[in-house]
């Protein structure tokens, strides 16, 4: 055990003593470890590295000691994720930027794959890649847990040249399922498994026998679930949807349920035999904006977890639990996570968590007893990451906000102020490490992050208080916590607006809102003209619904389209501002910066910066330095800390 950790280690080490040239990089650098899984047998632990400033996937051997090889990501894809399905094989899944002729013109997708990699043979293959024309997203449907050769993996057809659309859900009318066994070792399909209809997919348990099939109905928001039955179909629940669609997350009850994840409901337990819908409680606690924990072979709910001030866990086995309270009382860090364990549960993955610092990865094997540090997501100098405590307070409506502020350690209020709300905008920011409020604290800056309304971890009473405010309610309670920090001696009372995704148009919306306190705007991939995002893009019926609950229909009521629109209102910026976006971002298309770089052309203070092979999230360390590096420069310009 000693020779593994010591491998890893060093390994660890030659990363940081590369990185900790430049204070900016050592922020800048993807984790060190993002995710870590043992295989089946606990003889091998693959973990997610980044060496070369991309996600890759490094190998460990436990039996023999040192590393085994490296993953590295495909040309022109990125690795999202990966899991053992069996000794012989990794699954990993990547993510890609393909443009595709269409009848109506030039489509731009980022698509889902996965690949399989053979830890005998050191050959990655692209699972079901023999079928040219069709969209496979990256998703297992089902390990085949009696056949370590093949998994099931679907493909959906239609007419791509008609209106494309790579939502696995919102099927647009347009749309058949095939799931094929597909060969670990080649990655072609050796044999159909079932095809559903139209606008549907299927469910399969771990053996590849099909249990349910889910139908769609885009148009008009109908979802039903049906038993598959001797080929049957048996309709076991139905209902229509406004903007979002149940999820299945996994099995329960021994396979006799399943879990299902209802829009506005949370999870509740649906009973495959008789369709009977249930709560869905575990030790008491409701499971409203819980996540709920799955097996990725055998598909089963072995418990959940739920997003805190740090990641909380609760587990179904007893002897989980237990191990995970002994645990608490050992290591140091504030919360115990257990994130990866063998068959015989004698290994495990541990991540500890404390409130602003990065997480640490730990090995522990309980038959040797060993417990030893694997490595810590970042390399940051004594002090670098700040520090990070939560706080409420009221907006001017009386609900009770909660947000995070990221200070440098050992200095004292009010500090210059950087506002950062997170994209979504159904997200939320917690006590964990984050990269970018902990670099803006470096330079001296006080760094706010407010879980306004329509956030996540406040239940759904919370979300919902959201729908329509998407460029007013939001951005007020943004607003509002400036003015808190402010109040109460910790922040100036004038701060810059930075954010990404939503939070660059929201940073852009504080700029108009707030003009009097707000000094310069940085946006990353943010919206510039919601109605010109809803109405461009090639959305299902479903996801235009989606949209238009949070920013309002595209034909009603010209003067708010045009109150909540930065590129209408561009004449109004007083400020500097500074607008980044990656050439391949296909959530927010970077015609949003175009269209807001020509209302403004001719601004000196108005600086464009597009990032060539970038997407939305920022999820490269070429793109994290071209981020940072922009917007330190741009600060020291217009907003220094040291003024």
């Amino acid at each position: 055990m000693r020779e593994i950790l010591a491998g890893i280690a060093a390994v660890a080490m030659s990363f940081a003593s590369a990185q900790a040239q430049d204070q900016l990089e050592n922020y800048a650098a993807l984790p060190r470890i993002w995710d870590a899984e043992l295989s089946p047998d606990g003889s091998m632990l693959a973990t997610g590295c980044s060496p070369r400033g991309t996600r890759e996937i490094c190998l460990y051997d436990l039996e023999d000691g040192g590393a085994l090889s490296a993953i590295p990501a495909p040309d022109g894809g990125r690795i999202t994720g990966f899991y053992w399905v069996n000794d012989t094989y990794l699954i990993y899944t990547i993510s890609a930027f393909r443009e595709i002729m269409t009848m109506n013109g030039q489509l731009e997708i980022t698509v889902a794959r996965a690949a399989s990699f053979n830890v005998r043979t050191r050959e990655t293959v692209l699972l079901l890649d023999d079928m040219p024309g069709a969209f496979v997203p990256g998703q297992i449907v089902s390990a085949l847990v009696d056949d370590d050769e093949h998994v099931a993996l679907e493909a959906m057809s239609g007419r791509w040249s008609d209106r494309p659309n790579a939502s696995r859900l919102g099927s647009d009318a347009r749309y058949e399922t095939t799931v094929f066994k597909v060969s670990l070792e080649d990655g072609n399909r050796d044999e159909q498994i079932f095809e559903t209809g139209q606008n549907a997919f299927v469910v399969l348990d771990a053996h590849g026998v099909p249990v349910l099939e889910v139908r769609i109905e885009d148009e008009t928001g109908e979802f039903g679930i049906y038993r598959v039955v001797d080929g049957a179909s048996q309709r076991l629940y139905s209902e229509v949807f406004e903007a979002e669609y149940p999820q299945i997350p996994g099995f329960t009850d021994n396979g006799e349920a399943v879990a299902l994840d209802i829009p506005g409901v949370g999870i509740r337990r649906l009973e495959i035999a008789t369709g009977e819908l249930s709560d869905y409680d575990l030790s008491g606690t409701g499971l409203s904006e819980a996540s709920l924990m799955v097996d990725t072979v055998s598909r089963e709910v072995i418990g959940y977890s739920s997003q805190g001030a740090l990641p909380e866990q609760r587990f179904l086995r007893s002897d989980f639990t237990a191990l995970r309270e002994e645990l608490s009382g050992i290591l140091t860090e504030a919360v115990v996570e257990l994130r990866s364990w063998n068959q015989a549960k004698t290994k495990f993955v541990v991540i500890g968590w404390d409130v602003g610092r990065p997480p640490n990865y730990y090995l522990l094997d309980l038959q040797t007893g060993g417990l030893g540090l694997l490595d810590t997501a970042y390399a940051l100098p004594d002090g670098g990451a700040g520090v990070r405590e939560r706080l409420t307070y009221a907006n001017r409506e009386g609900q009770e906000i909660e947000a995070w502020l990221t200070r440098p350690a050992g200095v004292e209020g009010p500090l210059p102020l950087i506002l950062l709300p997170h994209g979504g905008p159904r997200a939320r920011d917690s006590g964990v490490f984050d990269w970018q409020a902990a670099y803006f604290s470096s330079l001296g800056y006080a760094v706010l992050q407010p879980n306004y309304r329509g956030s996540t971890g406040q239940g759904e009473a919370f979300i919902a208080a959201g729908i329509g405010e998407f460029g007013t309610g939001m951005i007020a309670d943004m607003i509002d916590g400036a003015r808190h920090v402010s109040a109460n001696g910790l922040a100036d009372a004038d701060y810059c607006a930075v954010g990404g995704s939503y939070g660059g148009y929201a940073a852009l919306m504080l700029a108009l809102e707030d003009p009097e306190h707000v000094r310069c705007a940085i946006s990353f991939g943010g919206v510039t003209a919601p109605f010109a995002f809803i109405g461009t893009r090639d959305y299902s019926d479903t996801l235009v619904r989606y949209w238009e609950r949070y920013i309002g229909s595209r034909f009603d009521d010209r003067a708010y389209r045009q109150a909540i629109s930065p590129v209408d209102r561009a004449g109004e910026f007083s400020q500097p501002l500074l607008v980044m976006h990656g050439d391949e971002d296909t959530v927010v298309p970077p015609g949003q910066l175009r269209l807001l770089r020509r209302e403004l052309d001719g601004r000196g203070d108005a600086e464009f910066i597009m990032l060539p092979g970038e997407n939305h999230y920022l999820d490269t360390q070429t793109a994290r330095t071209a981020f940072l590096r922009a917007s330190r420069d741009f600060l020291a310009e217009h907003y220094p800390a040291d003024r």
